[in-house]
């Protein structure tokens, strides 16, 4: 799946589409709500997961071994997290909550935790050629790179462009209340 040049267009595709809508967002274009922004993210996480759902259940009604059933239930919380911070941070960002951003970025948190037990998991593994000490039941080495590249890639390009946009909009309402300030005095 990773390896796929189905898979890479669909991510670069995904993460063009919404720096485009970002950009027509933050250059007040547009008054979209942020929903709408953050559409081809939340298409794409849905996708994942409904691939990864597929996995378990086929894993499931072949009997694969129960870590690999346990890797794709942890990549599953992975994209999980991901897609609720992007819906708490849009319903911030359209004030219909108006928790701090504190809080609105507790599952972006949690998600890189997860990228970071994730990462170091899998040095882990290159260094042992097992997965948390235990090899498959044919004595094979472990193989989930598909399934780890879909979470981290994806999630690694989103956490940059998701700083990327957060320094812009300070950056813009900085901009505006020096202006405001300029114009009142």
């Amino acid at each position: 799946m990773a390896n796929s040049p189905f898979y890479r267009v669909g991510v670069w595709s995904v993460v063009v589409l919404f720096l485009i809508f970002l950009v027509i967002r933050l250059d007040k274009e547009t008054d979209w709500f942020w929903f709408i922004i953050f559409i081809p993210f939340l298409i794409f996480d849905c996708v994942v997961i409904f691939f990864i759902l597929f996995r378990i259940c086929r894993h499931i009604k072949d009997g694969v071994d129960p870590i690999s059933i346990a890797r794709k239930f942890w990549f599953l919380f992975m994209v999980a997290s991901k897609l609720t911070f992007i819906v708490v941070l849009c319903c911030r960002l359209q004030e219909i909550i108006t928790s701090s951003y504190y809080v609105v970025f507790i599952p972006l948190w949690i998600f890189l935790m997860g990228l970071g037990c994730d990462a170091s998991t899998w040095i882990w593994v290159a260094d042992n050629n097992s997965v948390w000490g235990v090899r498959q039941s044919n004595g094979t080495q472990w193989n989930g790179t598909q399934d780890k590249h879909a979470v981290t890639i994806n999630g690694l390009v989103f956490v940059v462009v998701i700083i990327l946009t957060m320094v812009r909009t300070q950056r813009l309402k900085t901009l505006e209340s020096r202006i405001h300030a300029q114009k009142t005095t």
